[in-house]
């Protein structure tokens, strides 16, 4: 019998290339960006906006919660707000 929610993560992905790819490059080019060209706190900053953009389209797209209850979705997205403000402060100091 087949569950009405039952979809695996690999026939998911095939429906969703473009979100992939805009992961992807979000984290390389924070990769190249911050590497060669920023020092410091400026480095830090973008490393937790990438992080923070990364967390919004994971919990919407990825996680599937765009369409769930406000309840249930802010909890998900507090985690990446609370993490890169953390993340944020104990690595600028």
């Amino acid at each position: 019998m087949d569950r009405p929610f039952s979809v695996t993560l690999s026939a998911y992905l095939k429906q969703r290339p473009t979100l992939i790819w805009l992961l992807l490059l979000l984290a390389i080019g924070a990769n190249m960006l911050l590497s060669h060209w920023l020092n410091g706190v400026e480095e830090i900053l973008l490393i937790c906006i990438g992080f923070l953009l990364k967390g919004v389209l994971v919990v919407n797209y990825l996680m599937g919660l765009h369409d769930a209850p406000r309840w249930i979705r802010w909890p998900m997205q507090a985690y990446f707000i609370v993490f890169s403000v953390l993340f944020f402060v104990s690595f600028s100091v």
